[in-house]
């Protein structure tokens, strides 16, 4: 009798999962476990860890910081500033469906003033009090500066009555687009405040607009004021080039014995 024929082993079709990653990436895409490597999650879990009550949201712009704060859990409560009429009204229509979201029309800055704001092409998201740098301008074309607008401008301290409510843990967060030291000038009470624990502050690795700090700039200032660096947050990169302009800082409050 002859042998029977040894047959091959079959080889296992890919699971349904793996073929789609390998198609995803043929195109250019990577996809991770949610939430897993969202830096946004990593932030709401040091929030959670300090014990943050209220986040106050300077340059909410129509307000997607605010949300991606509530899609990975945050449900503490919210207190933006957005100037531009536009990205305000946008970010008001999205708090109007959240009871713990409040959305005010002011730029903030080192003085109670009428200011003219530089409106930038892409949505208003680049626009800033300060004139933009021909680096800006060229790793992005479509921020240049298409329009003024005349806004008002109040102080974080002139604000604590919307902002401070008792027993609250406060995290500042400055989105202005090289504006964050006037803030921070117009917050010298709030600064000094134990309960504000936390900051974040954009970080420019590239002079982007005329009269901004530095990055260097931004953690001598952190450090000399009792705030340790805790986490950085990929911003603006050049598409040309691959490098990366600005990043958020992520700070908190030196604990004792930090």
């Amino acid at each position: 009798m002859s042998a029977l024929p040894i047959p091959s082993r079959a080889r296992s079709p890919m699971p349904l999962r793996k073929r789609l990653r390998h198609a995803l990436r043929s195109i250019g895409l990577e996809v991770t476990r949610y939430p897993a490597g969202q830096p946004i999650h990593h932030l709401v879990k040091q929030l959670e860890a300090n014990s943050v009550s209220c986040v106050v949201d300077v340059g909410a712009s129509d307000g997607e910081y605010a949300l991606d704060l509530r899609r990975f859990g945050y449900r503490g409560r919210i207190v933006s500033f957005e100037p531009l009429s536009d990205a305000f009204q946008r970010a008001a229509r999205a708090a109007a469906r959240d009871s713990c979201w409040d959305v005010f029309p002011y730029a903030l800055g080192a003085e109670n003033s009428t200011l003219t704001i530089n409106v930038a092409g892409n949505a208003g998201r680049s626009s800033s009090l300060l004139p933009m740098l021909e680096e800006h301008r060229n790793a992005l074309p479509d921020a240049s500066y298409v329009s003024t607008q005349v806004v008002e401008q109040r102080t974080l301290d002139g604000l604590s009555d919307v902002i401070l409510r008792s027993g609250e843990i406060i995290y500042l967060k400055i989105d202005v687009q090289g504006y964050e030291r006037h803030v921070l000038e117009g917050a010298r009470a709030a600064l000094k405040y134990p309960r504000l624990r936390g900051l974040q502050l954009e970080m420019s690795l590239s002079p982007l607009y005329a009269g901004s700090w530095s990055y260097r700039d931004t953690l001598e200032w952190t450090e000399a004021n009792g705030f340790l660096l805790s986490q950085i947050i990929p911003g603006f990169t050049d598409q040309r080039t691959g490098r990366m302009l600005q990043a958020d800082g992520v700070f908190f409050r030196k604990q004792d014995g930090g």
